[in-house]
Order: structure tokens, then sequence, then C-alpha cells
């Protein structure tokens, strides 16, 4: 049977905490257990309002003699009845109660992206597979500390930067948690930490292999060009990512927001670069760990080549003294 009317109980951020169908008049909205509509709001009397219908067949909520009253809108005036037409909102107690058509549309259904196909999708819609993926990413970051490590006791090391890593994703993962309990109305913590630390892993590669490029290719611009293109990929996945699990943004709402922020990342990147672009600097570039390879691996240049360029070096430093100087003496 098609209901006459559909009230929806609102919370404060006007979202809707409870939908009740009233397919016959008259219902009754109160606190107590015998309402068609059951109010969870002290402010509200046992029986509140009662849904009656005129004679020319329109519904009206009437005050049937409670304490506080019943109000239009949040913060409208107390009246003893209001006509109800879809979208009219009572003030019941503290309770905002929204009317709605039985007819009225809704948006078409979102896709559940804990359905989508990948790797990703199928971690995050498991719960064995997340726990998985963050036993498995802390001795992988773990390992890549290590590595990277060249003090006596690099395991102790290594471990205490992992979880100072571990606490700042758990910080970075809450946060996103309570967006996600704001926006969908699920905590998600489980789900935005397994993506964080499968991230973090990611991260901690793409530098390793970024530093291995600096030091095997120093001075040329595969190693800017990897790193730009690579660090932009890998934040895009990681705000697309958190956006799919704290929100119900389609795919191509996610990509305009990457977009977004991408583009606010590169305009900020262009400033510091500009700000910091010294054409002769006594600090050195490279800022990475020295590899353990063999000798021939490393990049060099034959002694003969080393010799003229350090004699060019110095005949051109000689002739800029010799232009100073006599500068001075003029």
């Amino acid at each position: 049977m098609m209901p006459r009317l559909v009230l929806e109980v609102l919370d404060g951020r006007a979202t809707v905490r409870a939908r009740a169908r009233i397919d016959a008049v008259p219902a009754t909205i109160g606190r107590g257990y015998d309402n068609d509509v059951i109010l969870d709001d002290p402010y509200a009397c046992p029986t509140h309002v009662r849904i009656t219908e005129d004679a020319d067949g329109t519904l009206v909520a009437e005050d049937v003699g409670s304490v506080n009253g019943l109000r239009v809108g949040r913060n409208g005036a107390r009246v003893p009845r209001v006509p109800l037409r879809h979208g009219t909102e009572l003030r019941i107690g503290r309770t905002i109660v929204r009317c709605c058509d039985p007819a009225h549309p809704v948006p078409p259904a979102l896709a559940d992206d804990d359905q989508e196909r990948g790797v990703a999708g199928r971690i995050l819609a498991s719960a064995r597979w997340r726990v998985a993926a963050i036993c498995a990413s802390v001795p992988a970051l773990v390992a890549f500390e290590y590595t990277a490590s060249i003090d006596r006791a690099g395991g102790v090391k290594a471990l205490s930067e992992t979880v100072v890593l571990l606490l700042l994703l758990t910080l970075w993962s809450g946060g996103w948690a309570l967006a996600s309990r704001v926006v969908s109305h699920r905590f998600a913590f489980t789900r935005h930490f397994a993506y964080a630390t499968l991230m973090a892993v990611a991260f901690t590669a793409f530098g390793a292999v970024t530093e291995w490029l600096d030091f095997l290719v120093p001075d040329t611009a595969l190693s800017d060009a990897f790193g730009f293109g690579a660090a932009a990929v890998l934040v895009g996945m990681v705000i697309a990512g958190h956006l799919r699990i704290a929100s119900t943004m389609s795919r191509a709402h996610r990509f305009r927001a990457v977009a977004a922020v991408l583009g606010a990342l590169g305009v900020i990147g262009v400033i510091l670069a500009i700000a910091d672009n010294e054409k002769f600097t006594s600090v050195m570039r490279y800022d990475g760990q020295l590899k353990p390879i063999p000798a021939s691996w490393v990049p060099a240049v034959s002694v003969t080549r080393f010799v003229a360029d350090a004699r060019a070096l110095r005949e051109a430093v000689d002739t800029l003294a010799s232009d100073s100087a006599g500068s001075a003496s003029r």
C-alpha cells in the first residue's frame, strides 16, 4: 500500500537519522513507545503531535498540548497546527521532522567502490586482507629504513623510525576516518590505515629509486623528471584512495579533486624552485647515502678529462682575478 506520508527524523547536521511511513491517519509522534513515530528526545512529550486529515484531504499536524509546543522550521514560532506538504519541517522538542511525498524521486544508486575490480579494492573490502596489508607493510618499512642506514645500530634506528612513521600514519588515518564518519557515517579507520601503510611503502620505494638515479646518473634531468612524475602519481593515488573510502564521490569528481590539489602543489613547487634558484652554492645537492656498489658502476670521467677540466677552471679563475686587479688599479 502506498504510504500517505513519509517522515524523516533529522539530526543537528540535517542528516536523516530515521524514516517512518505514515500509512493511515490519525497517527501520532512523540517519545512514547505507542506512537507511530518515536522520538528519542527528552524535550518531546510522550504524545506530542497528532497527524489528522482535513475535510479537503490535506494532512495536518496538531499540537496535543505538549510542554514545548509545535514549531515550523528550526527557529519558527509556536503554532497549534501545520498543514503537511513535501519539504515542511517541524520542530518537535529539539528534534526536526521533515515531511516527504512518497512519490518524490530519489537519485540513482551509487556504484559500490568495494566491488570495483583491482588489488586495492579487494584489499580494502576485506578485513582479513586489510590486516595482511598492514602486517606486510610494517616489515617492509623497517627493511627500507635498515638498508638506508649506515649507523652501527642500524636495526634499532630503523625500528624506532618505523614506529614514529606508524604513529604519524595513525594520526593521518584518524583524520580521514573522522571525515568518513561525518560524510558517510562510517568510521572506516582500518581501511584508511591499511591504505596509508601501503602508500607509505610505495613512497619509501619511490625515494629509494630516486636516490639511486641521483647517484648513478647525476646532473641529468632523468632523475628530476622521474621524481616529479612519480611523486605526482603517488600523491594523486593517496588523495583519490582516501576520498574513495571517506566519501561517495564519483570517480570523475575524485579525479577533479586530485587535479585541483596537484595543480595547487605544482604552483607552490614552482614558487619554491624560483626562490631557491641559486647559480652557485657550496651545499652538495645530493643528500642520499653512498651506495655499496662496484666501482665500475659509478659514473666517472677519465684522469685526462679531469686534469683538462681543472686546468681550464684554473685559467678561468686567473683571468677573472686579472680583470678584477686591473679594474681596481684604474
